[in-house]
Order: C-alpha cells, then structure tokens, then sequence
C-alpha cells in the first residue's frame, strides 16, 4: 500500500495537477513558478500567524484535539464514504484512501484516549466503529480485487496482504492497548499470529503489500502492530522482531540519508526507488510503537532533511542533492519540498517533543490544510476526509509507551 497523502488543491484531483504540472516547459519554469507560488504564501500568511495553533496541539490542549475529533467522526457512520468520494481516477488509490481515513481517525481517537484518561469512555466506541468501517466489504475491496482473496480470510496463508493487516493491526493493537478488554482482541490476536508467521518466513524480511510490490515503510506498519501488541499483552514476539529490525537497517535504509527506501525489489531487495521522505516520516511514527529508537532514528533522519522559511517548515521528499518529481506517495513536490512528507512530520516532532520544528511544519500545514471551524468540528478542506484523518493522527501522535 502507498502510504496515502495529504491533497493539496480542494476538489483538483491529484492527477490533474500532475499532468498540469508536466506541462510546463522546463524545469527551471518549474522552479520559478513554485517559488513566486511560495514567496505569495508566506507574504499573506505569515509563519507566525499560521502556525498560531500549534502550541496547543502541541500541548495536547483538549479542547482542539477535540475539534479534530468530531471532524472526523462525520466520517464514521456507515455510508458517508464510497471510493467513488476520493476521485484519484484509480480504484485502488481510492480504496487505500477510504481504508487509510478510517484507520487513522481510529488511531486518533485512541490517541486521544489514552492521553486524556477521561475520555476513554467517549472515545472506545468511535475505535470500535472505525475498526467496524475497515472490515467492511466496501473497505476491504482494493485488497480483494489486488490478491483475489479476502484479507481476513487468508489470515492461515503465508503470503502478502502486508499494508491492510499491518495498519489494521497496528490500529487494533493500539485499541488492545487503551482498553485491554474489547470486542476485536480475538482478530487481535489472529491478525498478530499470521503477521509474525509471514516476517519470519519471509526471505527478504518483508511482506509484500501487492503482488510483486514490496514497501518498507508499509512494514513498519507490521513492526509497530507487533511491538505494540506485545506491551499490551505482554507476549514476547522479540526474536521476529530483532530479526526485521536488522534487516530494515542493514538492507532497506540508506546508510547516506538515514531514511527508507521507498521501494524494493522482491527478488533481490534491491531498492527500486529512493529514499523518501513521506514514506519515511511515517515510518516514524509506526516505528514509535515497538522501538522507540528506531522511530527516533527516522525522525531525525526527516529533521535532518527540514528547512524553515520564514517561519514554515517543509520537507525534502528526496535527500539533500537528489531530485524527483511528486507522484501518488509525495503529493505534489514544489521546489524539492514534498507536501506528504510535511504533514507526516508532525508526529515525530511531538514525539520527539521539538516544539520549534512542530509548529512550523504546523505553520506549512495549516496553510495547506486550508482548516474551516464549524459546530465545534476542525476540516482540513483541501485534504477531504483522508486529510481530517491524518491531521487528527498526527496531531494526536505521542511517545511515553515504553
């Protein structure tokens, strides 16, 4: 599964602003129109001024996490979401994207739970429903159509599936681990079982998201479920682990730029596209789940690859001295920033508790994000459901599990 971005441009689908951008002449034209575009952001919208949210998400202020919370509960009830909602002109980009709204408004409301005790009780039925959301057959039917097979019901077979369970699981464990008790505990289980039995057996280390298609950063996903999984439960899956975690370091990370190469060879493991920063910023944040040095690692390879103008912060998607256009993982990538890899940065900035470089990848995100406040609800317009989604997570994003 391509980690899922944030849309740029409100109601211009992601493609169309592909194709635009291929038609302008030369790279140099490029460069210069993303420059005066960014020289006329910052000018209106000072970093100072956009970034004016940014303590209290930063703080964990209740009252707007709470706003990202019932932005995002307008999502959940059954029906409000088709694939036919996201409009990538690709059914199984559509897909991922409705599964990945669901899947991340449940990581952020669980995040919410356990750093606000008191809401517990509010917040495990919206986990319940978004977990309910995902095994639905309208959200399982990218996957279906990709492998032939249900997700679920290959938990006994050996191969593939790896970004479906993995996010799955990873949310699923994190409910596991805020209410230790709960109606999903046994697909916990199962889901966690076929997971380890798949690493382990695997030549390369890892799980193939689609056939033919191996992404590290989607493994991670499995790492952070299984490692989770285990502190909530108290099983001990650490052989498994260290043997992943030492093939993510030794073969799957640039040893150049310290981040995740977006894509291997399933074969030979040899990457087949660079490292990158969207997919690594969110590899962060699944790594935080079940090693907290590894995720810190991966965070500070990101920081490493953050410039602040003016008060905003943006991300290189490729590593410093590289270059490469924006596509389905990136969002668009204007003057070498990626617009994904800014927004999935946030969460390892609050891990990390690096409140100046949080508030102006905030800054760059509100911007962007295009938020509009209404009956106590936070939308990010120009991100739709999946943006709300991913705000709410990473804005939620926490360590302190060790």
């Amino acid at each position: 599964m391509h980690s899922t971005p944030l849309p740029l441009l409100h109601e211009i689908r992601f493609r169309k602003l592909l194709r635009l951008s291929a038609r302008w002449s030369t790279p140099r034209v490029r460069r210069t129109v993303a420059f005066v575009a960014f020289v006329i952001t910052t000018a209106f919208f000072p970093g100072r001024f956009a970034g004016r949210d940014a303590p209290g998400y930063f703080d964990g202020d209740l009252d707007q996490q709470s706003a990202l919370a019932e932005g995002c509960k307008e999502w959940l009830g059954g029906g409000k979401l088709s694939r036919g909602r996201f409009g990538t002109s690709s059914g199984r980009f559509d897909g991922e994207w409705m599964f990945a709204t669901y899947m991340m408004a449940g990581m952020g409301f669980a995040q919410m739970a356990e750093e606000h005790p008191e809401k517990a009780d509010e917040y495990k039925p919206l986990v319940e429903a978004a977990v309910d959301q995902i095994l639905t057959p309208a959200s399982k039917a990218f996957e279906v159509e990709a492998w032939g097979s249900d997700p679920i019901g290959a938990l006994d077979s050996d191969y593939g599936h790896a970004a479906y369970l993995g996010y799955l699981d990873l949310l699923l464990s994190l409910e596991r681990f805020v209410w230790p008790v709960n109606k999903h505990a046994a697909l916990n289980d199962r889901i966690t079982a076929s997971l380890v039995r798949r690493l382990d057996r695997a030549p390369l280390g890892l799980v193939e998201s689609y056939r033919g298609e191996i992404f590290p950063i989607d493994n991670t996903a499995l790492f952070g479920a299984i490692g989770l999984y285990d502190r909530a439960t108290q099983k001990d899956h650490k052989r498994v682990l260290v043997k992943v975690f030492s093939a993510l370091d030794a073969r799957y990370t640039d040893p150049f730029s310290g981040m995740l190469y977006q894509r291997v060879a399933t074969g030979t493991g040899e990457p087949v596209d660079a490292p990158r920063a969207s997919g690594t910023a969110l590899a962060a944040y699944f790594m935080s789940f079940a090693d907290e040095r590894r995720g810190k690692e991966l965070d500070q390879a990101v920081a490493r690859n953050t410039d602040v103008h003016g008060g905003f912060g943006l991300v290189r998607e490729y590593s410093r001295g590289a270059e490469g256009d924006g596509d389905i993982d990136s969002g668009p990538v204007l003057l070498g920033y990626g617009v994904t890899a800014t927004g999935f940065s946030l969460s390892g900035a609050r891990i990390a508790k690096d409140e100046s470089r949080f508030r102006a990848l905030y800054a760059t995100a509100h911007v962007f994000g295009a938020p509009r406040d209404g009956g106590g609800a936070r939308h990010f317009i120009s991100g739709g459901p999946v943006g709300d989604a991913i705000m709410f997570a990473m804005l939620t994003a926490h360590g302190g599990r060790s």
